[in-house]
């Protein structure tokens, strides 16, 4: 009964659970995604069997829509736009990775696929393929033993306007080109430059660098997620505060963050993160509330209508598991660590010594850093093992005070941004900032080896790993409705 309400009540999540699962099994079929199938199938009604109807549609339509080619190598003729335009670093050198969107692959008058994406690696920037055309292009499609595919054309002779087409690939690009040489201009070299450059705008080029981080199980800092959405929009929302009334204030976020989502660009985690923040503000805006697990549907929704092939990136698995543990466990985690570490009445609070507050406060502090971690890695667990076979030891102690470092060293670049053009003060706080961040990096790049030691599982089976998905799901969904309290907290995250 308990699991027929909850669907009930969040059906946004339930229509997006079974179009991703229609979208993946029609790219690539599992049997193993009769498991959670099954386990809704037990809790039948009317809205799970219309849910139903329209994810099969959508499994029938996504097998006409799309068509992934299953090749080693094949040289064919394509109908291709670049989508995106990043640098990134190649046995030591520079070169340009193009995101391409191919509509159309075809060899010897013979479509072998159409409507999917896959990377060129391109030598020499200024004779590239620029965005906001499709161009028509014979070259070669390369498949890798992962499955991933990429696409090979050396000669921009060989590549032929087809028709204009609206994109913002180039002014994103020279956007992010003119934050980046701002930096430069203002920062010394180094790893606390680097950092800021991929946080803000999401490319980071430094392999090692990045490796160290996900060694310590702290690559979702690495990807523009809801968690710098969050920051952003916390950052505006404490700046507009002193110069907008509440409507306007919430307008303006949307604005605000609409442009930073056109800066970074529609990938996976940047999109949910949006969608979600854009709902949030929306109802700010028409005075009306809304769940943030139907909101989290919504953009599953959205984001699987806009490309089903989405549900095979990695990426768009990690963002929306992650951010579907955090709704669901952290009340139930923070619950019972409250048990241990309990919280005191205000009035009890204010009665006690200076010494004695800072302490009580970073107790609480621990504690709500602790539940998150730990409801992440309830669920990010087990999926981590099948997709990486490791999960670090101590990725579950990082993630407690390091993005705190982090969100505080964003805050503090927002206000170097707008104190910037003052002259010496302006100087001053970018040193304080990159000292700062050089300092928070440094328990990560110079961690002793041990530190990387992590939990390995060679082979983890499809089918144990959506057994287990499911069943801490519907174990989450048990102790979270468990009362009348915990319900409402469920819905308040």
């Amino acid at each position: 009964m308990y699991l027929r309400s909850f669907w009930e009540g969040q059906p946004a999540l339930l229509f997006g659970f079974l179009l991703f699962i229609a979208a993946h099994h029609a790219l690539c079929p599992h049997w193993a995604f009769a498991i959670p199938l099954f386990a809704i199938a037990l809790f039948w009604s009317k809205r799970v069997f219309v849910a139903s109807s329209c994810a099969l549609l959508f499994y029938l339509f996504t097998l006409f829509h799309v068509q992934i080619p299953q090749v080693e190598r094949c040289e064919g003729e394509a109908l291709v736009e670049v989508q995106d335009c990043t640098q990134v670093i190649h046995f030591g050198k520079p070169i340009w990775k193009l995101n391409l969107g191919i509509s159309s692959f075809q060899v010897g008058g013979k479509s072998i696929g159409k409507n999917f994406s896959c990377p060129i690696y391109w030598k020499d920037f200024n004779l590239r393929p620029q965005g906001g055309f499709l161009y028509s292009v014979r070259g070669t499609l390369v498949g890798a033993e992962d499955g991933r595919l990429s696409f090979s054309s050396s000669k921009l002779s060989d590549w032929t306007k087809v028709k204009k087409t609206f994109s913002l690939t180039e002014w994103r690009f020279r956007a992010k080109t003119q934050f980046k040489l701002y930096l430069r201009r203002h920062l010394e070299p180094g790893d606390g430059r680097t950092f800021l450059e991929g946080l803000i705008s999401g490319d980071f080029q430094d392999k090692l660098f990045s490796q160290k981080m996900r060694n310590l199980g702290l690559s979702h800092i690495l990807v523009v997620s809801g968690f710098h959405f969050s920051l952003v929009a916390a950052f505006l929302s404490l700046i507009l505060t002193f110069v907008a009334s509440w409507r306007w204030r919430a307008a303006l976020l949307l604005c605000g963050t609409t442009f930073y989502f056109l800066f970074i660009g529609p990938t996976p985690s940047v999109g949910r993160a949006w969608i979600s923040v854009f709902i949030l503000f929306s109802g700010h805006l028409l005075e009306k509330k809304s769940t943030s697990l139907n909101s989290l549907g919504i953009a599953l929704i959205a984001l699987m209508l806009y490309d089903s092939t989405l549900s095979l990136h990695i990426g768009f698995q990690l963002s929306f598991l992650a951010t579907f543990a955090i709704l669901l466990f952290y009340p139930i985690s923070d619950k019972f660590l409250a048990k241990i570490f309990k919280e005191r009445p205000q009035q009890e609070g204010q009665k006690m010594a200076f010494v004695d507050q800072l302490s009580y406060i970073t107790m609480i502090f621990l504690r709500k850093g602790l539940s998150l971690s730990l409801a992440v890695y309830c669920v990010m667990f087990p999926f981590c093992l099948y997709l990486f076979h490791s999960v670090p030891y101590l990725g579950l102690l990082y993630n407690i005070f390091f993005p705190f470092c982090t969100s505080l060293l964003m805050f503090f670049f927002g206000f170097c941004l707008l104190l910037s053009p003052i002259p010496y003060v302006g100087q001053a706080l970018f040193f304080l900032l990159n000292f700062c961040t050089n300092q928070a990096l440094t328990s990560v790049l110079n961690c002793p080896v041990w530190f990387y030691e992590s939990c390995t599982v060679i082979n983890f089976p499809d089918a144990l790993l959506a057994l287990c998905l499911t069943l801490l799901t519907f174990l989450a969904i048990r102790l979270g409705q468990r009362d009348k309290e915990d319900l409402g907290l469920l819905n308040y995250f």
